[in-house]
């Protein structure tokens, strides 16, 4: 901080050998807003506890229909709520999610499931998306290591849905959280004989203020116990510390020679999502004296913590490679190059629906982030701007309009454990101005007129 720099020049003019009672004292004050470093031992207590809000312990029963409930769709509980289904329960899977249902006398005794156990974790959904399934699914698991950690229950099992062949990164993390788990194929059947639990979280990394972690942080109450996140992140980072303690030497093939300052080299995938002109600034960052990194030759996700642990600067095109500084340590700095096709609307909104997300999960790892634009941000025709009920707002044409349930472009948007909403959508880069006012980053927040949305029409 400013406060911070002036005292230590003036303690330098005095070339004092002692730090001063003013000093300390900004130190403090600056520690007491820091992230604890990541424990080397696990105690019992669970320092966590002030991000998240009181957790819910609500029982439920599932129905007892043959098509069984969609766990996605499960919303009956409050969320951030962790679920007991006291009852014997019959799971199976459909696509990426898993179905359930209350099993009968019959199904009890019946024969022939994949899989026989007491007491299980359900996973909502499991996503091949590896930036979806860390930021959107894992929360989850939050259920799982809340329980385990306050000496509620054990699982015997985490079930999730998929063909484990075509997840590896998702099974490595499963491995590492919970060792104890079953990856449920399409053909497969289980059967959960007294208790099942589950997690009522509504993943969505898209959602405003979803990862406002400085709310969490701070004590302020959250608009949603998204901290839960965070703590399952958390979890993650320390069991990855713990894996590379306990694992034998063994040569990291994927850790560069000089990591302390290192540039992604995966390409991207995503066409929009290129710079045209990767090779000469891979050029210019080689000239500044940083190393060439490519996380996919690393055959394990410990082999990619372990590479990024002496990382102090990583530099990383935007997009899901943004996913590694998941592994830097705390006041590491990962510098964002946000391309063109990242953003929705003009410089004049510096903000997208993605490009803050990232930069809100880097503060609350701790990690510094730096932006930078690279070229003029284009609007993307497929983005949207949901305006609410109530509102209006006015075109590049000039003409404006007021959202009404009865407007004929009006189409009602159900959120779970809230009340329903009536929105108009429209292209972000033809809007001007919401409620007479120009629009401005501000309209874009949770609680506003204005609600952001990647497009899919």
């Amino acid at each position: 901080s400013t406060e911070l720099k002036g005292v230590l020049k003036q303690a330098n003019q005095n070339n004092s050998t002692e730090l001063s009672t003013e000093l300390k004292d900004v130190l403090q004050q600056a520690n007491r807003k820091a992230l604890p470093p990541l424990p080397s031992t696990r105690t019992n207590e669970t320092p966590w506890d002030h991000m998240v809000q009181p957790v819910p312990l609500e029982t439920w029963q599932l129905t007892n229909a043959s098509g069984g409930e969609l766990l996605n769709d499960f919303y009956k509980a409050k969320l951030g709520a962790v679920i007991t289904f006291n009852h014997s329960t019959v799971l199976w899977r459909k696509e990426v999610f898993l179905k359930a249902k209350r099993a009968s006398p019959e199904e009890v005794n019946g024969t022939g499931y994949d899989l026989v156990v007491d007491t299980a974790f359900a996973m909502k959904r499991i996503q091949p998306n590896i930036q979806h399934f860390l930021f959107d699914d894992l929360v989850g698991l939050f259920g799982y290591i809340y329980l385990i950690q306050k000496e509620i229950a054990a699982p015997d099992v985490v079930l999730w849905a998929a063909d484990t062949s075509k997840l590896l990164f998702q099974k490595n993390i499963f491995d590492l959280l919970a060792p104890r788990n079953h990856a449920v194929g399409l053909e497969e059947k289980v059967l959960v004989r007294k208790a099942l639990y589950f997690n009522e979280q509504f993943g969505a990394i898209w959602q405003p203020r979803a990862f406002d972690w400085r709310h969490d942080l701070e004590g302020i109450p959250s608009h949603k116990p998204h901290g839960q996140r965070y703590v399952v992140l958390d979890e993650l980072r320390f069991s990855l510390s713990r894996s590379l303690e306990n694992r034998k030497t063994a040569t990291n093939q994927c850790v560069p020679k000089s990591s302390t300052k290192l540039y992604s080299t995966r390409s991207q995938i995503t066409a929009s999502r290129k710079l045209i002109n990767i090779k000469e600034y891979h050029s210019l960052l080689d000239d500044m004296g940083y190393t060439p990194w490519n996380p996919m030759d690393c055959s394990s996700l410990s082999d990619r913590y372990e590479a990024l642990q002496n990382t102090r600067l990583l530099v990383s095109e935007y997009g899901s490679d943004m996913c590694n500084m998941l592994w830097l340590q705390r006041g590491a700095t990962v510098v964002d190059l946000v391309h063109p096709g990242a953003s929705y609307i003009e410089k004049h909104v510096p903000q997208d629906w993605n490009y803050g997300f990232f930069e809100a999960v880097a503060e609350g790892l701790g990690i510094r982030h730096e932006p930078i634009f690279a070229g003029r941000r284009r609007p993307n025709g497929k983005n949207h701007l949901m305006v609410r009920e109530g509102h209006n707002f006015t075109l590049i044409d000039g003409t404006t309009i007021t959202v009404t349930k009865d407007h004929p472009r009006s189409t009602i948007q159900h959120f779970p454990n809230a009340e329903s909403v009536w929105l108009i959508g429209e292209v972000a880069s033809r809007i001007t101005h919401i409620d007479g006012e120009p629009l401005t980053t501000a309209m874009l927040m949770g609680g506003t007129p204005v609600m952001e949305t990647p497009g899919y029409t």
